[in-house]
């Protein structure tokens, strides 16, 4: 076995350390091995680059374990959100939707610092994340180690109107960062999904009748057209050829 606790092994299994990442102790700590109670010497501690974010906008967060007890060397952690997505970065790893050290993490000054990804999910509302950090003194045992639970982090998810169009990312805005681009608005020739349906230059109010010209003289079938924003090949602008057919008429 390892010799790191990674916050508790599961109940069907006998005490021990483990260095690859356990789940299911961010709310409770890892009272199965390491005692009943958190250490007043360890602090674990969650923080987020931001607080207030839009829909699927993606967060640092970092956790620190910090211990008084210079015997703990290493320390490990688990975290769990209560929506969106966790990624890993710094030392973690994502297991079963929640985050736990990767591998037995030194401290260094005595603390240890891991960091990873929170990404907001598609619906505004406030969301927690949860931590336990354990610190250990890797002698391969769960006694003489130490957990603290981290004080919830919560992160708001808010409705933007970035671009201050009127419509917000939550009225389906597919575009918040272009005010020409909003559900309802006229889609014109420009590359864009200007009216949010998901397909860009799709019915354009400023789209050119073409016409065909079978012929080629240049002179387009006025029963034959199409609109679009570029000109197909073999169409022309005009719609005055009487014989389509014959190009010298």
């Amino acid at each position: 076995m390892s010799t790191l606790l990674t916050l508790a092994l599961a109940l069907s299994l006998p005490a021990s350390a483990n260095s690859s990442g356990k789940t299911g102790k961010s709310t409770t700590g890892c009272t199965t091995c390491h005692g009943t109670s958190a250490d007043s010497n360890v602090t674990a501690t969650l923080s987020a680059s931001d607080t207030e974010v839009g829909l699927g906008e993606a967060v640092t967060i970092t956790f620190e374990v910090t211990s008084a007890d210079s015997s703990h060397t290493h320390a490990g952690l688990n975290v769990s959100a209560s929506d969106g997505t966790l990624s890993a970065g710094t030392g973690t790893q994502v297991s079963s939707d929640e985050i736990t050290h990767s591998s037995a993490s030194a401290m260094s000054s005595s603390t240890a610092t891991f960091s990873f990804t929170w990404t907001a999910p598609s619906t505004d509302g406030t969301y927690t994340l949860y931590g336990a950090g354990n610190a250990v003194d890797d002698n391969g045992a769960p006694t003489n180690d130490g957990w603290d639970l981290a004080e919830d982090l919560e992160i708001t998810v808010v409705c933007q109107d970035l671009d201050e169009d009127g419509v917000t990312d939550c009225d389906g805005d597919c575009d918040d960062n272009d005010v020409n681009n909003f559900p309802g608005n006229d889609e014109t020739c420009d590359g864009a999904d200007n009216d949010c349906d998901g397909t860009a230059d799709n019915n354009p109010v400023d789209a050119t009748d073409w016409y065909e010209d079978a012929d080629g003289d240049g002179y387009g079938n006025p029963l034959s057209s199409t609109v679009a924003c570029t000109q197909p090949t073999n169409y022309v602008d005009n719609g005055e050829d009487c014989d389509d057919v014959r190009a010298g008429i």
